[in-house]
């Protein structure tokens, strides 16, 4: 085999791609043969489903910020079941698989990010709290006379750097779920981390979740959400990682399309009246209807909202108002899903449940 890498980061992201494959048996090749075996001292107990033959005459550009490796996966043949060491191979605890048609969830744990709690309480770039993709599935279970209590979990899990801050996370967080032997537990995490720190012990601390999950809620029906903001990358260890360990995986990520993203402009309503603030180029009131007009990556927009009352800050062109309806103003706010793409996101999980 050989890899062209350019530089000591490249082949670092080389040794990382392996990994993932969980090619963690002695590795050898011989000269005349393209594939990658295991050792023969690997117990024949501990060989797990694949065996990876890689084309030896083929040069792979490993690029990790464009992923363009990926685009090359099609010279990776995965085929046989006998001779490389994985994780999956009965090394680790698997999450329980075999549920019949009486499953219900009970005690639910949701665990996400800005997608479950990115406006404190509910979903980021949802219209209303009832249009994200939780409250569409409470709804179905309430409709559907299934007993469901739920449980919301967010924070910046993501983006911890060390794996003693995630640890802290979950002991604070999660375990106390674990504890109340949940029956679904639903995890909709990785798209905020980034091709950096937290990326470099993706793997572990992924890896991690899903063992004490397993292990702390043997009886749960696990399901792993990803991703709306996806890399081939990513997906792929996700997938891998919850293959691993018998966790179903609910793939998202080719409903991020510019159909499925909120606007900017776009009014949002919170389920209480509360205090927001805009950067104003100018601004209209007409009794409980104010009209404002703000600037965004150089473009206009003009928003109508009602509003109880208001102040106007004119040295620094800001508005706060208080009311229930507030505005899509920023970018990335706006490339989260709108309330049809949580729909579709509300759907893909229970049909992955069996409903």
């Amino acid at each position: 085999m050989f890899y062209k890498t350019g530089n000591e980061m490249m082949k670092k992201w080389v040794v990382i791609f392996l990994t993932t494959l969980s090619c963690i048996a002695v590795l050898g090749c011989d000269d005349d043969d393209s594939s990658v075996v295991a050792s023969e001292s690997v117990p024949e107990e501990s060989a797990s489903i694949d065996t990876v033959f890689v084309n030896s005459t083929d040069t792979v550009f490993m690029n990790f910020i464009d992923t363009a490796f990926v685009d090359r996966l099609d010279t990776v043949v995965v085929e046989h079941r006998d001779t490389l060491t994985l994780t999956s191979s009965g090394l680790v605890k698997k999450c329980r698989t075999s549920f019949d048609s009486s499953f219900v969830p009970g005690y639910s744990l949701f665990w996400g990010n800005s997608l479950l709690l990115g406006y404190q309480d509910f979903g980021m770039s949802a219209s209303a709290a009832d249009k994200d993709y939780y409250w569409q599935i409470e709804d179905y279970f309430i409709k559907n006379k299934i007993d469901f209590t739920g449980n919301r979990v967010t924070g910046s899990f993501e983006n911890m750097t060390t794996l003693e801050a995630q640890e802290q996370f979950l002991k604070e967080n999660i375990y106390p779920h674990l504890e109340k032997n949940p029956g679904l537990i639903v995890i909709q995490l990785g798209d905020n981390i980034d091709e950096n720190e937290e990326f470099f012990i993706m793997e572990e601390s992924i890896s991690h979740v899903m063992e004490r999950i397993c292990s702390m809620a043997d009886s749960a029906r696990v399901l792993w959400v990803g991703e709306w903001y996806s890399t081939p990358l990513k997906q792929f260890l996700l997938k891998r990682l919850a293959d691993d360990y018998g966790i179903t995986f609910v793939d998202i990520s080719d409903l991020n399309t510019s159909d499925n993203q909120a606007r900017l402009g776009d009014v949002n309503v919170y389920p209480f009246e509360r205090e927001f603030s805009l950067k104003y180029d100018s601004y209209e009131v007409n009794g409980d209807s104010l009209t404002i007009r703000f600037y965004s990556e150089d473009s206009l927009y003009a928003s109508i909202i009602k509003i109880s009352s208001y102040e106007d800050d004119s040295e620094n062109k800001r508005i706060t108002w208080t009311g229930k309806e507030f505005i899509t103003a920023d970018v990335f706010v706006a490339s989260h899903p709108n309330d049809k793409a949580f729909e579709e996101i509300s759907k893909r999980i229970l049909a992955a449940l069996g409903y």
